[in-house]
């Protein structure tokens, strides 16, 4: 069963537990009564990744958000296990404590896309019961090293760059780039020139 916890700005804090035991922290904002909304972020974000969407759907809907394994508040899970496997279990595991027997609508970006294709591939019927609707947004479905990382490394660096994934995405130190340095990869890598600097300096510390 999941522990509620009080109210942080406008939504519900609920936290629960994936298969393995890890512990999720998620939030639930609108009305119980309407129609439900599911989104999973992508590596190195968390549930603020989509405070534009929940701000706008949350009127009329009930939107879910949660942070995966090892961000946001959600903590680094006791048996390092950060595979696609497991986050389709954590996110099995958000559908049927907070979705139940209503249909909801499923997004995801990035990483949270490649979770939902690993719980279609686990368990279709988890979906089908509980989902209406999927969106894919800015995904790939196969490697998570050349397709989850901010830079593609298979695409761009080759064989060195799938390296380099494999030792950011195994590091068990915290990212230190310097500021300027950051800031520029993540305007035009992650985001584009023209973003805002409310949204580069959101990002930038979503990925420290």
């Amino acid at each position: 069963m999941a522990k509620q916890g009080p109210t942080v700005s406008g939504g519900r804090v609920v936290v629960l537990r994936a298969p393995d035991g890890a512990s999720v922290h998620a939030e639930v904002y609108g009305p119980e009564e309407g129609p439900t909304i599911v989104l999973a972020h992508g590596w190195t974000e968390s549930i603020r990744f989509w405070r534009h969407q929940v701000e706008e759907l949350s009127g009329e809907h009930r939107v879910v958000v949660y942070d995966k394994r090892g961000h946001g508040r959600s903590p680094l899970p006791e048996n390092g296990d950060f595979s696609l496997e497991a986050q389709a279990g954590e996110l099995a595991a958000v559908l049927a404590e907070l979705v139940g027997e209503r249909r909801a609508i499923l997004a995801g970006h990035s990483m949270g896309a490649m979770t939902i294709a690993a719980l279609a591939e686990r368990d279709a019927a988890a979906l089908h019961d509980r989902v209406a609707a999927i969106a894919m947004i800015n995904t790939g479905v196969g490697d998570l090293i050349s397709e989850a990382l901010v830079v593609h490394g298979a695409d761009r660096f080759g064989v060195l760059g799938e390296r380099v994934g494999e030792l950011i995405l195994s590091s068990k130190a915290p990212l230190a780039l310097p500021d300027p340095l950051l800031l520029a990869g993540i305007r035009y890598l992650a985001l584009t020139p023209e973003a805002s600097q409310e949204a580069v300096d959101l990002t930038a510390e979503m990925v420290r």
